[in-house]
């Protein structure tokens, strides 16, 4: 469980103040993608 190191480095990254609830719907759907490719 790493959430907010992901929200760190995008922010460093884009440089764009992420919220918290767009950086879970991010983390969320890629980890959907990588368990369940078939779902999209």
């Amino acid at each position: 469980m790493k959430p907010v190191s992901q929200v760190i480095l995008i922010q460093n990254r884009n440089g764009t103040s992420w919220t918290v609830s767009d950086a879970a719907v991010v983390v969320i759907s890629s980890i959907f993608q990588r368990r369940k490719p078939s779902l999209r």
